[in-house]
């Protein structure tokens, strides 16, 4: 009987209560002496179910399965120092300035190539704000090209092609320089548009053609671009427009392409808005070296209180800056870079000593 009460107590728990018991009835058992008795238990739930699961958690199984755990979050954990590791080395190889957040403002949106170029040059640039110490160095690094000269001496006619992202200010950029060199130089300038996939892009650039006296040309295709540029070789400048292009619109890059390699020998100038994105700049300014830019030209620096952009000009290409435009007015809004201005401008003191010492595009010889 006792057997009985242990097998209740180990399986059902101490809490178990016996509420039946009932004794067997005869036969060969109880001639032999032998008596059989049978128990019914309760306990209650709460009390069975932590019996049970304690009885659970020992059994070989749970052990098992436990080991299994334990074995894989010791796995995760390993793998999880291993990432923390390699975090820790790759913020090291970046720099101590590998967060935004140990930025000045003025270099919160900067390059990340350009901050880093920067910092080995002068590892204490950004200490204290550092912006005294900072012109030397940036101006070092900025590529700026405060002299331009089209086409080189001797070199006739002088072609330059003006391409660029949609919106980038092709149209009125060509305007500036046509009317600065024609007007106040004196130059034979002729034009060529090959946008015209926008109707208002002709009537615009044939406006600004016949105001200042100018042979425009308007073609469709390359034959057309080789065409026009053999009938005005007695130019010393030809401008030409061509139509915006998204740096995502592959066709329409090699269309473009086709076109200048038609023309020749020709100076390519990338128009890159100070308003655009430095995050999505670098796309662009590698899709756009398709066309091999010799020059760059900042537009739209009156939009801007500072132009990160020049540092992903700077970091992804070989191309320098050479002008700058700020505003609409024809030909006034243009002038050459100037790295003392750019540096300033990047620093956030947009357009210090703008008016002082500006070389305006007139100023150019061909």
């Amino acid at each position: 009987m006792e057997g009985l009460y242990d097998t209740i107590h180990r399986d059902l728990g101490p809490e178990a209560v016996v509420v039946r018991r009932d004794e067997g009835g005869g036969g060969l058992g109880r001639l032999l002496g032998r008596r059989r008795y049978e128990l019914i238990a309760v306990v209650d739930d709460a009390s069975a179910d932590s019996h049970v699961l304690a009885n659970a958690a020992t059994s070989s199984e749970m052990r098992r399965l436990s080991t299994l755990f334990s074995e894989k979050c010791r796995k995760m954990e390993e793998h999880l120092s291993s990432l923390n590791r390699r975090m820790e080395k790759t913020h090291i190889a970046a720099g101590p300035l590998a967060g935004q957040q140990q930025l000045p403002g003025f270099a919160a949106s900067w390059d990340r190539r350009f901050i880093e170029a920067a910092t080995a040059l002068a590892p204490g640039l950004f200490r204290d704000g550092g912006q005294t110490a900072a012109r030397t160095t940036i101006g070092d690094l900025l590529n700026i090209e405060e002299s331009f000269v089209p086409g080189g001496a001797g070199q006739r006619p002088c072609v330059m092609v003006l391409a660029g992202p949609t919106g980038s200010g092709k149209t009125t950029t060509l305007a500036k320089l046509a009317a600065g060199w024609h007007l106040d130089r004196g130059m034979k300038v002729g034009l060529i548009t090959t946008d015209t996939y926008r109707i208002a892009a002709v009537d615009q650039t044939r406006e600004y053609a016949t105001l200042l006296g100018l042979d425009l040309h308007i073609v469709f295709s390359a034959a057309q671009a080789a065409k026009a540029i053999a009938s005005m070789s007695d130019r010393d400048v030809i401008l030409v427009d061509t139509p915006g292009r998204s740096h995502r619109d592959d066709i329409g890059m090699s269309s473009l392409k086709g076109i200048l390699a038609a023309m020749g020998d020709v100076t390519v100038f990338l128009l890159v808005p100070a308003t655009m994105d430095p995050a999505n700049a670098n796309e662009m300014l590698r899709n756009f070296g398709v066309l091999k830019p010799d020059y760059v030209i900042l537009t739209k620096i009156d939009e801007v209180h500072t132009a990160p952009v020049m540092t992903s000009i700077s970091s992804e290409m070989t191309a320098p800056l050479a002008y700058v435009t700020d505003g609409q007015r024809v030909p006034q809004d243009i002038r050459q870079a100037r790295r003392d201005e750019m540096v300033e401008i990047l620093l956030g003191g947009a357009f210090a000593g703008a008016e002082e010492g500006a070389v305006p595009v007139t100023e150019c010889e061909c």
